[in-house]
């Protein structure tokens, strides 16, 4: 069985390490999906002292998926690119958990491509 410290950032790798942690995971939001340029990005995550082996924080906040001013050209730019960058990390999928809620859903990929289901 692994551990690993949920919600962590790249900075706080080396605590967790120390702490006897297996692994992190962070926010897909620090992948920054709106920003063009992923090399530096992906570099930060290969130096890390601890594996990413899952994301959390799928969607940011401003980024409606429901309602009627929902921008679904940006909705699917975001989602492209956040599954594209998540696979190179090493990490096997995303978490997302409702506030409140008893139960986990898993956003998860297959190697071959950016298909996506939840479970």
């Amino acid at each position: 069985m692994q551990f690993g410290w949920r919600c962590c950032s790249l900075d706080q790798a080396e605590a967790a390490k120390a702490a006897g942690f297996d692994f992190i995971e962070c926010t897909v939001r620090s992948l920054t999906p709106e920003v063009d340029e992923f090399a530096p990005i992906q570099a930060a995550y290969a130096a890390s002292p601890l594996p990413v082996k899952a994301f959390n924080v799928f969607l940011p906040g401003d980024l409606k998926i429901t309602g009627p001013a929902v921008d679904w050209p940006a909705v699917e730019t975001y989602v492209d690119e956040a599954l594209r960058r998540v696979h190179p990390i090493g990490a096997h999928g995303c978490l997302r958990q409702r506030r409140g809620a008893t139960s986990l859903q898993v956003l998860s990929f297959r190697r071959s491509g950016r298909s996506c289901s939840v479970s």
